[in-house]
């Protein structure tokens, strides 16, 4: 009996078996700082194309709403809106960031005794808070497994694969939380605030910004300067 099923195992494969699945993405992801009371929509368009040998173990919506998830854990202080696949079409909205994700790929699959996991999709997201600024790309993870234990080594390549897309797509996030910190900051150092301000409010303002990491140490430097040299 083990011999025959050593047979399957091994043999199989090499003959050119090969199956697809689809496992329901579930990964750790790290917390971190900025977009803090940022509004931002995003949408999910699925637009992977598989044929009818693919074993669906998760839904669409299963993914998006890990999609979804993962952002909301890793920037638990963002103001994020879910819109309906079918207003993927649509304009974005003046004020607030939107963000549109078309899926292209997610499966797992199964050849020559190894799990092989692709994960990919394009990201476009539109900045209209300030005049408009769009920033697009195209996504990808990948992640592999030998077969040891079944189903779960797919999972653990699905896993691979999605993290590290998730990964790639967080660091998209880094360039708005630059935009927002630069904006707050230049909303709060202003002529109008110069005028109605002492200058001891003011350098209290700026040493908060700092505080809260808004502005680097040299930014500060240069600010606290300018301050202090204005004439009363």
């Amino acid at each position: 009996m083990k011999g025959l099923l050593f047979f399957l195992f091994f043999t199989f494969p090499l003959l050119g078996f090969c199956q697809s699945y689809v496992f329901c993405p579930e990964i750790q992801t790290e917390e971190k700082q900025g977009m803090n009371d940022i509004n931002l929509s995003i949408v999910i368009k699925d637009s992977r194309s598989y044929d009818k040998n693919v074993k669906e173990k998760c839904t669409k919506a299963e993914i998006f709403a890990e999609f979804v998830d993962c952002i909301k854990r890793t920037y638990p202080k963002l103001n994020l809106t879910v819109l309906d696949e079918n207003k993927f079409l649509e304009n974005p909205i003046n004020g607030i960031i939107t963000c549109k994700i078309d899926l292209q790929k997610y499966d797992a699959t199964f050849y020559t005794g190894m799990y092989i996991s692709t994960t990919k999709y394009e990201v476009k997201i539109f900045d209209y808070r300030n005049g408009e600024n769009i920033i697009k790309d195209i996504i990808t993870g990948e992640g592999k497994q030998w077969n040891a234990i079944g189903f779960t080594s797919g999972k653990i390549a699905s896993n691979t694969s999605f993290k590290e897309a998730f990964e790639k797509f967080i660091l998209m996030f880094d360039e708005l939380t630059q935009s927002a910190n630069n904006q707050k900051a230049n909303e709060q150092i202003t002529p109008q605030n110069n005028n109605t301000k002492s200058k001891a409010d003011r350098l209290r303002e700026l040493k908060q910004l700092l505080d809260d990491k808004i502005l680097t140490q040299e930014e500060f430097e240069n600010e606290k300067k300018k301050i202090l040299d204005e004439k009363e």
